[in-house]
Order: C-alpha cells, then sequence, then structure tokens
C-alpha cells in the first residue's frame, strides 16, 4: 500500500512526514520569541490570523544549524486539532512510498522507520514527538 510523503531535508540529512499533517509550506517569515520555552521552540508566527507555534528540527533532533538560506522554509503540520510549525533546510518534493519498503527503525523518539529513496536512506519523523 502507498502513501504520500513529503521530502526535506535537515543539515545534510533526508527526512519524510506523511502529507496528510501537511497543511502548508511557507517562506520564512519574522518570528516572535517566546520567553521561558524549551529550547527547541523558537516562538510564534501569525498563520491565517491564528498565533502558530514553530518548532526548530535541528534543535530537535540535535543537528547542527549553519544559518538560513533561501531555501529554508516552514512546514505547517496539523496533528489532530494542534498545529504548528517545522524549520526544515530546504523541501524537496512530494513522492509515493510503498509501505512494504519502510524499515521499522525506532532509532530515537523521533524517528519511526527509514526507506531508501534514490540510493539514499531517508528517516521518517515522527512528528507526533516533535512537538512534545
Amino acid at each position: 500500500m502507498n502513501s504520500t510523503y513529503l521530502t526535506f531535508k535537515i543539515g545534510k540529512e533526508s527526512y519524510i512526514i506523511n502529507v496528510e499533517n501537511v497543511v502548508n509550506i511557507i517562506e520564512m517569515v519574522d518570528i516572535t520569541k517566546i520567553p521561558n520555552t524549551p529550547k527547541h521552540v523558537i516562538g510564534m508566527i501569525d498563520f491565517r490570523g491564528n498565533p502558530l507555534l514553530i518548532v526548530d528540527a535541528h534543535k530537535v533532533l540535535n543537528i547542527k544549524f549553519k544559518e538560513f538560506t533561501q531555501k529554508t522554509c516552514i512546514v505547517i503540520l496539523k496533528i489532530n486539532n494542534d498545529m504548528f510549525g517545522i524549520i526544515v533546510d530546504d523541501v524537496k518534493s512530494v513522492i509515493d512510498v510503498d509501505s512494504k519498503n519502510i524499515i521499522n527503525n525506532k532509532s530515537s523518539k523521533y524517528i519511526i522507520g527509514m526507506v531508501n529513496i534514490d540510493d539514499e536512506l531517508t528517516m521518517i519523523l515522527d512528528i507526533n514527538n516533535i512537538i512534545n
């Protein structure tokens, strides 16, 4: 059975998330800082008239951050009724992945599996744990 995924880069690594959870992809905008939040919470933005929490995927995954580029963007995600954004370095494409090609791998609480895409091992993010 095929599922559709959004592919993107965080640092040098490739990741995918199910498109069912993707609301939008937006360019980087000014982010309002929030005091006394966890280090991975960057702040809030106004998204369609509503405040939206923004998470830095680099900090969540302990990946060295270099700098924002023209390709850096915010992927807006929805889990149940909760929406938040994650900062990624580069959105690549939308692809179909056959579930039989997914290697189950809970190597960290943020990774639920891996799949080989174009001869590159790509990690499947557990977005439920990204926000928690």
